[in-house]
């Protein structure tokens, strides 16, 4: 399926009308150094930035995002380089931003940039392994992205739940492609994630008829009405608390265990499951004396070990990196499309 399948719905004749963003303007962005820009907006596998739906050409990605619950679309490229980096965005609009709303982007803009992020702490720790050595060589520049929307990364948490990455994304696919909203900017039209309101619209049977969601739906289903009853904790209160604190707070949520709040944690977790706990113990050389359930905590623990506050950004590399991974040190990856979550 190409990103431009995306419009008329499969099995019905409805047809998702895209919003028009025409008012335009330009914000720009210096990230700490270094940053490498296509390595910090492009994802592996068929993931997206901020949306499974962008399109990256040439050097410049087309997505987009939400300031407040007003869509913009996002037209980004570089105009520096991993030493002294610059972002140019073209933001597209309903209507002319004011000061605030232009301001309160710019925060946003940064923020799932990480442009502020400044990794060369964690590339001095890189040295003292062999593994962050290959991927720090490889991946040199590579921001890994953050986004603030706690009810959007609870929706691909779920997604993520149980499930290889082929399986993950036809899921994701379906309720941005069902569900989310269509913007249109720069010729170009832009899935953005479904809101709250509209899921909590549809009935559980249509999320795992059209979807196949399974057991996720009622996730789904619940989550949205605790998002809408205020029920979910603020972003900014989470980052306040002490990690473990912040990750309690979190499993909280309908559906959201141990696994899924590492995801949403605004502090470093390290979301590894049952998948991903053989890859990690194969090139961690963490000797296997329990079942991969079992495992998880263990790893876990190196992990806090060995790469303290750094281990979610670790996390990332490796699993961007994994191909090159495998051939370096001969772990049995297996397929990344169909085998790994």
């Amino acid at each position: 399926m190409t990103y431009k399948e995306i419009y008329l719905l499969k099995d019905t004749n409805i047809m998702i009308r895209p919003v028009k963003l025409s008012f335009q303007k330009t914000i720009v962005i210096k990230p700490i150094a270094p940053f490498d820009f296509e390595l910090s907006v492009r994802k592996w596998g068929g993931w997206g930035w901020l949306t499974p739906f962008e399109e990256f050409r040439n050097g410049i990605l087309w997505t987009g995002m939400r300031l407040k619950s007003k869509p913009v679309g996002l037209k980004l490229k570089s105009r520096g380089n991993i030493k002294k980096p610059k972002v140019e965005i073209r933001v597209f609009s309903q209507s002319r931003l004011s000061k605030n709303q232009t301001e309160n982007l710019v925060k946003s803009l940064r923020s799932v940039l990480t442009a502020d992020e400044d990794i060369s702490e964690f590339y001095t720790l890189c040295e003292k392994h062999p593994v962050l050595q290959e991927v720090k060589k490889n991946l040199y520049g590579m921001h890994t992205g953050a986004t603030q929307n706690l009810f959007d990364v609870a929706i691909l948490a779920v997604t993520l739940q149980m499930a290889p990455v082929k399986r993950s994304l036809a899921m994701l696919y379906c309720l941005f492609e069902r569900y989310g909203q269509k913007i249109r900017f720069d010729d170009r039209e832009i899935i953005l994630p479904p809101v709250p309101k509209t899921l909590d619209g549809v009935k559980e049977k249509e999320l795992k008829e059209k979807c196949k969601l399974g057991y996720r739906a009622k996730f789904i289903k619940a989550l949205s009405k605790e998002y809408l009853a205020g029920e979910f904790p603020e972003w900014e209160k989470l980052l306040e608390m002490k990690p473990e604190s912040a990750k309690k707070e979190l499993m909280k949520l309908t559906g959201i265990g141990d696994y899924s709040a590492d995801i949403l944690n605004p502090h470093p977790g390290f979301p590894i499951d049952i998948w991903s706990v053989k890859i990690f113990c194969d090139l961690l050389s963490i000797k296997k004396t329990k079942s991969d359930r079992d495992m998880i905590p263990i790893v876990k623990r190196w992990a806090e070990k060995n790469w303290g506050k750094h281990k979610r950004i670790a996390f990332d590399y490796i699993l961007h990196d994994l191909e090159s991974l495998k051939k370096k040190f001969g772990i049995a990856v297996g397929n990344l499309a169909t085998d790994y979550t």
